[in-house]
């Protein structure tokens, strides 16, 4: 996609035809779609807002689509994209051994069922690379399911007949949810002795078989491979898989990349920071994340790199001493410049999926530290957005004042000068 009105256009049409049921057209539209475009699209949040919509319609919508176009593996995918989201809510981002039993179940289950729709969705197209990166995440952020195993040369049956109770009244809790009966006729190649040992790379192959140079897997591979998943503190699982075949061919751009993935780990791992001269410690990796933002390398990196850094910086004013009052509000400039250098880059996909967070982030920085938005971060946020894909009380407000009081001309979507919400009532 080469802008964001394309892609808000592609979700108005998409979400449309889901809506009234026209599902060829639907999937014409993603028949499309290649490469990032179409793994950016096969998420969940496309189609759908899981915070302010009913969990149960979105998956009777999604039901629907997979009944009547059962060879399509679009809306498997889409399905597994639930249980995914739903797997991640339950997980929560707490650490496994602070996971209470109760959400374990809850987890264990609800990751049964991504499983299943994701692997439905390789036996409809051998080459998804959102399933297979889906799969990749699953199995390091939630582990495999007890009833798949490699390598499998015959249909995988799965049932959840053996569910206990509990197990059962939590699927049941979600009413518009189909059960899913049968088997799923799909060969997976035996692992190798490194894989079953580290399974993402299992689903890493699989993806770099078909995209060789998919840098977003690797990323996440680099992640799980960082000391809070299951790395060491010297990265030397990291450097390992740098320097390994999994690597090879890339360009200098896409190692750069990477090796910056285990630099924002390695930054930000506040746990490992020495207690003694932590203030320091600190200065020296603001220092590194400003070295990181003035380096370019795409809009899409710069923003997630921005991104990083606001991250580090809330976390320095909200556990540093308060009495640091000048370092503090050099932390706030940082954050609030970095929000504005995100909205400027105007990284279409960025936007897209994280506008929400940089609206909240912008309002809550100002009414708890008190300044002005003299960048107009606000302003050029909703000229791009037009306060579409709603999700905070906040913008739901500014969007109803935008709609009778206009900041800088700017209209909600949809609508025009000259109209309003009160004359349309």
């Amino acid at each position: 996609m080469q802008s964001l009105v394309e892609i808000y256009d592609l979700q108005q049409h998409a979400k449309r035809n889901l809506s009234q049921r026209n599902y060829q057209n639907l999937e014409l539209l993603f028949a499309q779609l290649k490469g990032q475009d179409l793994h950016k699209v096969l998420q969940i949040q496309f189609l759908f807002n899981p915070q302010v919509e009913d969990a149960n319609e979105i998956l009777k919508q999604l039901h629907a689509w997979q009944q009547e176009m059962p060879q399509s593996y679009y809306p498997y995918d889409f399905i597994a994209g639930f249980w995914y989201m739903t797997a991640a809510n339950e997980r929560g981002i707490k650490t496994i051994d602070r996971v209470t039993p109760a959400q374990r179940m809850r987890l264990s289950i609800a990751n049964d069922q991504f499983f299943y729709w994701a692997l439905k969705a390789l036996e409809f197209n051998p080459e998804s690379v959102a399933a297979f990166n889906k799969l990749l995440e699953a199995s390091g952020r939630f582990g495999m399911p007890e009833w798949l195993e490699f390598s499998v040369n015959q249909p995988i049956n799965f049932s959840c007949t053996d569910y206990n109770p509990e197990a059962r009244d939590y699927i049941s809790s979600f009413a518009g949810y189909r059960l899913p009966e049968g088997t799923i006729n799909i060969t997976l190649p035996a692992p190798t002795e490194e894989e079953m040992s580290f399974i993402p790379l299992y689903w890493l192959r699989s993806i770099l078989t078909t995209v060789p140079d998919h840098i977003e897997s690797r990323k996440t591979v680099i992640r799980f491979l960082s000391s809070r998943w299951y790395g060491d503190e010297k990265y030397e699982k990291v450097n390992q898989f740098l320097a390994s075949d999994y690597c090879s061919g890339l360009s200098a751009l896409q190692m750069k990349t990477l090796q910056r993935e285990k630099e924002y780990d390695r930054l930000t791992a506040y746990n490992t920071l020495p207690s003694i001269n932590l203030r320091k410690a600190l200065e020296k990796s603001e220092k590194q994340f400003v070295e990181f933002v003035n380096d370019h390398l795409s809009a899409e990196e710069d923003s997630l790199t921005r991104f990083e850094y606001i991250d580090f910086c809330y976390h320095v004013l909200t556990t540093m001493p308060a009495d640091r009052q000048a370092s503090n509000e050099a932390m706030v400039r940082s954050i609030y410049q970095s929000l504005h250098d995100i909205v400027r880059l105007s990284s279409p996909w960025i936007i897209f999926y994280r506008a929400t967070e940089v609206f909240n982030l912008l309002f809550s920085m100002m009414k708890i530290y008190e300044f002005e938005d003299e960048l107009q971060v606000f302003d050029d946020l909703s000229r791009q957005t037009r306060y579409r894909n709603l999700t905070s009380q906040v913008e739901v407000l500014y969007n109803a004042l935008a709609a009778n009081f206009p900041l800088s001309g700017i209209f909600p979507e949809g609508q025009t000068e000259g109209s309003s919400i009160r004359a349309s009532e």
